[in-house]
């Protein structure tokens, strides 16, 4: 995963607008204890606590990437967990976007897809979605490091972070994007620039019928089971990719035996990694990739079946 680097990634009016919501929560900073400060960090303006602030910061957006190239990253609000695997930190907590908030777990895993909340104009609206996200993050991590009051403060400066980026927006009469990705599948694909691939088939497409049913035979996929989508090639000896149905993910290789994982034996935010022609799920869930994609769009296939098992989107 490559640094995020803020001067190639943003533009001109960004970084200013990025300027602008930093220097209106920075007013806040007084009202908060140096102890809650400690997990504070932003883009500019930082909390006079940490003398490596804005290194944190870069780090902890590095951890968080990708990023849409329309969206501005603004707070972090969090601390570094370390990997009981690498040893390496990774940042745990949030990240407040101009029209997203990102929630991070600490994990064994280096590739665990932040959940992601896009929150509305409506300040009101706003907020209740920043609460979803802070109850669906598990704050026994920051917990034995966090006193009770500490996390009160942080939970009441994210909702003053969120107030504060909306009324610059309006200030500066900024547009606020909704929704930064499509609910669905197929949106997804079509996002990520795979809307044209003939690798990737929906289940729902008829003119994908013929081709279905010789992948039926192929991989072995029970009748019982339906075909939600494909990522799958064919060659002389027959087709080849990967499946999902509503049950199980399926992978054939060319004159392979096809594998089949059980959905339920998946862990929610179980961490995909692309190694050459497969995608790793966990440390030893192994599916084949058709070999014909770019490594780009292996990434993008990651990312959308990684969203739709952890039911980020639907089909």
């Amino acid at each position: 995963m490559t640094e995020f680097k803020k001067e190639q990634e943003l533009s001109n009016e960004q970084i200013d607008y990025q300027k602008s919501y930093c220097k209106k929560l920075a007013t806040r900073y007084d009202d908060y204890t140096e102890e809650a400060l400690k997990f504070v960090f932003s883009a500019y303006y930082q909390p006079e606590v940490w003398e490596d602030a804005s290194q944190v910061y870069k780090k902890a957006i590095t951890d968080f990437l990708p990023l849409d190239k329309s969206e501005i990253p603004v707070l972090f609000v969090g601390a570094n967990a370390q990997n009981r695997i690498t040893r390496k930190a990774n940042a745990t907590g949030f990240l407040l976007t101009d029209h997203m908030i990102y929630v991070k777990e600490a994990s064994i895993f280096n590739d665990t897809l932040p959940l992601s909340y896009p929150y509305p104009a409506a300040k009101i609206e706003a907020i209740e979605v920043l609460e979803k996200s802070m109850k669906a993050f598990d704050w026994e991590y920051l917990e034995t490091i966090l006193p009770p009051q500490i996390k009160k403060e942080l939970t009441q400066l994210m909702r003053e972070a969120i107030t504060d980026i909306l009324s610059v927006k309006e200030t500066l009469e900024i547009a606020h994007i909704e929704r930064l990705k499509a609910g669905d599948v197929e949106g997804r694909f079509a996002e990520l620039g795979l809307k044209n691939n003939s690798l990737i088939k929906m289940g729902s497409d008829k003119s994908h019928q013929k081709h279905f049913r010789k992948v039926i035979k192929k991989f072995g996929i029970p009748q019982a089971e339906t075909i939600q989508f494909a990522i799958t090639d064919s060659t002389f000896v027959g087709p080849y990719g990967l499946v999902v149905t509503e049950q199980a993910i399926y992978s054939k290789d060319t004159l392979e035996k096809p594998e089949r994982t059980k959905r339920n034996d998946l862990e929610k935010r179980y961490p995909f990694k692309i190694v050459e022609d497969s995608i790793l799920l966990g440390t030893n869930i192994a599916h084949i990739l058709p070999s014909s994609l770019k490594e780009s769009e292996k990434e993008s296939v990651k990312t959308v079946l990684q969203e739709y098992l952890n039911e980020e989107i639907h089909l």
